[in-house]
């Protein structure tokens, strides 16, 4: 995961000089540019991806700091701390990822070499919630 962040802080560093001062920087739910602004917002994707994925990863570290819908016991303590660790990795993959995507496909709007960001984010979206479902399917039956 800290190669797709470095990616992203190369690739800013790398267009920089090519990237317009203004792009856009919101989009409708069809993925089409409908705010514009600084490029200077393009940095706060390798910013808020070292951040969660620092803040993941110190939950990951400490996952008795992650508060879980259900009791734990001495029975179930250890399947619950797995479980959690697993969401956990998940979750971190695919922000780190769908941060990836957001970076590099600004830049391609940015550039004029894409229009819009399709339907990609959806996907992301709809992986976090997938594997949200699952953690609590999954945590639930393991209680």
């Amino acid at each position: 995961m800290i190669f797709i962040i470095l990616y992203q802080i190369i690739s800013l560093f790398y267009y920089w000089e090519q990237i317009p001062e203004t792009i856009p920087v919101h989009f409708n739910l069809s993925g089409e540019p409908d705010g514009f602004g600084g490029k200077n917002i393009l940095l706060l994707f390798p910013i808020l991806s070292v951040f969660l994925f620092g803040l993941i990863s110190l939950v990951y570290r400490y996952p008795h700091l992650m508060n879980v819908p259900w009791q734990l016991t001495e029975e179930n303590l250890e399947r619950q701390i797995k479980l959690v660790w697993r969401f956990i990795l998940y979750l971190k993959c695919e922000i780190v990822l769908m941060m990836t995507f957001f970076c590099y496909q600004s830049i391609e709007i940015a550039l004029g070499n894409a229009q819009t960001l399709g339907s990609s984010p959806m996907l992301f979206v709809g992986a976090i919630i997938v594997t949200i479902i699952w953690y609590f399917r999954k945590g639930y039956t393991l209680r």
